[in-house]
């Protein structure tokens, strides 16, 4: 079975998402693995698009984080959508859906498949979304 990455820097090997996110952030890859090891430091990514991994945590850039959703107020695919749109040009980090109305399974799809950056969500949601991928 695959490893994670904190198994494998656990286990003193440096994965190549390791020595690519380092090299972006202008950090050691010996250092990077050190924090993501400890819990300091994690490597998030699109499964769609590995090579657009980024890093948070200590000792690494500033993120721009995107936080995208529908409310009980309005309901509206296209309008999430269109602020995907605007995140992936304009360059957004992440993107956080937190949408709470309407139906999320089909709208996190939809987000998902538009966007080209790391997706995410509401904790409670992350087997949804999980299950989406």
């Amino acid at each position: 079975m695959a490893k994670t990455i904190i198994e494998e820097v656990r286990e003193g090997r440096i994965p190549d998402e390791v020595r690519a996110v380092a090299r972006r952030e202008g950090v050691n890859e010996y250092k990077l693995a050190k924090r993501i090891a400890s819990g300091r430091a994690i490597i998030i990514r699109n499964i769609k698009l590995p090579d657009k991994a980024s890093a948070v945590g200590l000792g690494l850039t500033t993120k721009v984080n995107v936080n995208i959703g529908t409310s009980s107020e309005v309901v509206s695919l296209e309008t999430e959508l269109e602020k995907v749109r605007i995140a992936n040009k304009w360059g957004g980090d992440t993107l956080m859906d937190l949408s709470t109305s309407g139906d999320l399974d089909e709208i996190r799809r939809v987000i998902i498949k538009e966007s080209r950056l790391p997706v995410g969500g509401d904790s409670t949601d992350l087997p949804s979304i999980h299950r989406l991928v």
